[in-house]
């Protein structure tokens, strides 16, 4: 098996990731046209037990977030301070990088099905790269990804009339480029393996692995630690990087 198929069956599967849809959750776009399920998962992440020690239920059970649950837009800082906090409580149970590990985030999943074909998926991670290891003496270079999708299923009893209304709503129904088959894998697989082939064949002299967890917070964590290369136009790129 070549060294991007083993790579590529690292990689975990979020069959639907609609209640913690971070990007979605910590925007707050409340446009019933957007995610109607914004309000939902705030209110489950502030007060719901399941969701009391994960990043987010940490962020939302801050006092000074709760006076403005349902506003959008998100602190930077708090939710770095979330992050450390999710680290120290858990950090025995954490796979971290190392220091001379480079770490580059991927989105994979829904995203690759809805816009393959269309647009150009990747970043220039080449040269990002390339720029990287010139200044600095890394032995590894780890890829973070998951392939994520979304859907109605975990929401099926909580559906209002207002949500059934919405486009996400409907797109979800109609089309089933947001959800987890067999055919939507191998757009992953086709799309993502050339990448995985560029990346082992150009840095053979740097160990090269995937880190990806089920619980999205370790994802998290493994990207905020020591900071990632990553598409500027992704959500979690920007949220990372916003000090708002």
């Amino acid at each position: 098996m070549k060294k991007s198929e083993e790579l590529f069956n690292k990689i975990k599967i979020t069959e639907d990731m609609l209640d913690y849809n971070v990007a979605n959750i910590l925007i707050g776009d409340f446009n019933k046209t957007y995610d109607p399920y914004t309000k939902i998962n705030r209110k489950n992440l502030a007060y719901n037990e399941k969701y009391k020690n994960t990043i987010l239920g940490i962020y939302f059970r801050h006092p000074y977030i709760l006076k403005k649950l349902y506003e959008p837009g998100y602190s930077g800082p708090l939710l770095k301070l979330s992050i450390d906090k999710y680290i120290k409580k858990n950090i025995d149970n954490l796979k971290l990088p190392e220091k001379n590990e480079l770490v580059v985030y991927f989105r994979l999943g829904d995203h690759i099905v809805n816009w393959y074909n269309k647009y150009n998926l990747f970043f220039d991670y080449k040269k990002l790269i390339d720029k990287k290891i010139k200044n600095n003496n890394f032995k590894k270079i780890t890829i973070v990804t998951n392939l994520a999708f979304c859907g109605t299923k975990k929401h099926k009893k909580i559906i209002t009339d207002d949500i059934k209304k919405s486009y996400f709503y409907k797109i979800f129904q109609e089309k089933n480029s947001f959800t987890l088959n067999k055919a939507n894998l191998n757009i992953n697989r086709k799309v993502f393996i050339p990448i995985l082939d560029e990346i082992t064949n150009l840095y053979k002299d740097y160990e090269i692995d995937i880190v990806s967890n089920y619980n999205p917070d370790y994802d998290i964590c493994y990207l905020y630690k020591n900071g990632f290369l990553g598409d500027y136009r992704n959500s979690w790129y920007g949220i990372f990087n916003y000090n708002g």
